[in-house]
């Protein structure tokens, strides 16, 4: 599965039930070809990550918690779509 199939089946699952895990602006980072000369590595939204092209397999995605520690979020901004996703996950 891709990473846009993936966010967009998070999302639309959370439109059914609603239990506010998997909204569009949940963070997440997207992964394909890990090690690979031709890796590609992008933290955003799942709203986001949707529309990045990862190009071909194999992908991976983490689903960011709640909150993450400051050394975390230094660390994604390396990678970030956008600063704004990270506003309010750093404790």
């Amino acid at each position: 599965m891709s990473i846009a199939t993936a966010c967009e089946q998070l999302i639309e699952i959370e439109e059914e039930e609603g239990l506010g895990v998997c909204r569009p602006d949940a963070l997440a980072v997207g992964l394909a070809r890990v090690g690979a000369v031709d890796e590609r590595i992008v933290a955003g939204t799942l709203d986001q990550l949707k529309d990045v092209d990862f190009g071909g397999p194999l992908h991976s995605m983490i689903l960011v918690g709640k909150h993450i520690h400051e050394l975390e979020a230094e660390y994604l901004r390396g990678f970030i779509v956008d600063e704004k996703a990270l506003e309010g996950l750093v404790h």
